[in-house]
């Protein structure tokens, strides 16, 4: 109030973002109170929750006199998740496999880029390649953001020769002469079963008896 004011509202100011006020005869704004986890930038607010604002996923508030959120800073292959965060790691929660997190105020994870023939089952990756792996031999992947590997298709009479495949016929060899194979994911040509006075000189043979002469 103002020394010497002529009628009732004279004089009166609005309290600052922060702060609040009964009215009537107060003199100075009293500090809000608001729940941590929100804020106001209201200007002449009339009680200590007066408009305080949840914060938003990717901001973070401890309440009381904030007049607003501030970004989350969640550690790398983290991500802020939380409405209402009171701390500046408050909701960071772990990137699933086959995405990644560069953190800060990021609220989503972003897909991961392995190269074809790779995967990645990691939590809480932080680049777009971390932890992607080679997938072993009889199975392949696409690349990309794949968390785990298929099985190869091989011909029959051929086998999976190639760890990395990045698709499902990468890699397959056919059997030797004298061998045969299942194909699928198969990685092992069998010996062949020729009766006696026959041989076997075909490449790629399906069954124990294929191709024999």
């Amino acid at each position: 109030t103002i020394s010497g004011a002529v009628n009732p509202s004279e004089g009166c100011t609005p309290c600052a973002a922060g702060g609040y006020s009964v009215g009537g005869n107060s003199i100075s704004c009293t500090a809000k109170t608001c729940l941590p986890g929100s804020a106001s930038d209201k200007v002449g607010s009339v009680s200590p929750t007066d408009d305080c604002i949840q914060c938003l996923m990717g901001s973070y508030s401890p309440g009381g006199t904030a007049t607003s959120c501030l970004p989350i800073n969640c550690v790398p292959g983290k991500f802020s998740s939380t409405l209402g965060a009171t701390s500046e790691s408050d909701g960071c929660n772990s990137c699933a496999p086959g995405s990644y997190s560069i953190g800060g105020a990021i609220t989503t994870c972003s897909p991961m880029t392995c190269n074809p023939g790779a995967f990645s089952d990691t939590f809480g990756s932080i680049n777009p390649n971390d932890g992607c792996g080679d997938c072993v031999v009889g199975t392949y992947s696409a690349g990309g953001a794949s968390t785990t590997c298929s099985a190869m298709n091989c011909n029959a009479g051929a086998i999976a020769t190639l760890t990395g495949a990045g698709h499902d016929q990468d890699g397959c060899v056919a059997c030797a002469a004298g061998s045969y194979g299942n194909g699928g994911a198969s990685t092992v040509c069998f010996p062949k079963e020729c009766v006696a006075g026959k041989y076997s000189p075909n490449v790629g043979a399906t069954s124990s008896t294929d191709g024999s002469s």
